[in-house]
């Protein structure tokens, strides 16, 4: 059982080192501190004096801690100076400005995952995939928007107007818009991945009981020139991207804009 134990523990510990590792390499660019913070949690599992590791252990970890207020705001700080000087360079950036802006795309993505938004995190990562302009995906996730829910609520009243057919009817294109205000009342996790604006088209399957839908949802995955977004707060600190960060990267081939498209089925029932 002890050794179970122990293989536990140093699985842990080697995913924390993993982890911080990752931290570390996208934080050098941004908070030197905060990384070296990372690295001293890094070297729990390295074969070094036990005091040693213990003393980093704890460095490092009461430097994540309190150290993240202190990093939220210069990564905001530095993020407005980065912005400001590309504007006054007319959007270029230089070989280390691609470096930092790519690592903080690299970032974002992963922490949509553990933020509880996957599928603008899987389209955030795509980006730096070089490959077809148009990438497919399947699943339901776009329903958890009331503004979705209603569109697709308008779609099988069109279908219902057709009357009892045996054919499949092709119904009308729907457009999903997200303004500011609607961001703070619908789903943040389908706003982020699909208000480009997000289009609908369906076919409509007659069944026993009312219609089937088959849905496609295409939303357009690139940055645009000039636009703040305002992500929330991290560790206290409001944090605003400016979308010309990664405009910029895009046009110096860094990133691949490309059309996503979401598949799924709707049964009349279920809305």
């Amino acid at each position: 059982m002890s050794s179970i134990l122990a293989l536990l523990l140093r699985g842990v510990l080697f995913a924390a080192a993993v982890g911080s590792l990752g931290i570390a390499a996208i934080l050098l660019l941004w908070v030197p501190s905060v990384a070296l913070s990372a690295l001293c949690v890094a070297l729990a599992p390295v074969r070094i004096a036990r005091r040693v590791r213990l003393t980093a252990f704890g460095i490092g970890v009461l430097g994540l801690t309190a150290g993240a207020p202190f990093a939220a705001r210069e990564i905001q700080y530095r993020l407005d100076t980065l912005a400001e000087g590309l504007a006054a360079n007319g959007w270029k950036l230089s070989p280390a400005g691609r470096v930092q802006v790519a690592t903080l795309n690299l970032a974002m993505g992963l922490g949509g995952y553990a933020l509880g938004y996957p599928e603008v995190a899987s389209e955030t990562l795509w980006m730096f995939v070089p490959g077809p302009p148009v990438r497919e995906w399947r699943g339901d996730f776009a329903m958890e928007s009331s503004l979705v829910r209603q569109s697709i609520r308008d779609m099988l009243e069109e279908a219902r107007r057709q009357g009892r057919t045996e054919a499949p009817v092709k119904l009308s294109r729907r457009r999903v818009l997200w303004t500011k205000r609607d961001l703070g009342r619908d789903s943040l996790r389908v706003a982020l991945a699909l208000n480009s604006p997000l289009y609908l088209d369906a076919v409509a399957y007659p069944q026993n009981e009312g219609w089937r839908l088959e849905i496609q949802g295409r939303a357009a995955v690139r940055y645009p020139s000039r636009n703040r977004v305002p992500l929330g707060r991290l560790f206290g600190q409001p944090l605003v991207i400016e979308e010309g960060l990664f405009a910029a990267l895009q046009v110096a081939g860094w990133l691949h804009p490309y059309e996503a498209v979401w598949r799924w089925t709707v049964e009349e029932h279920r809305v």
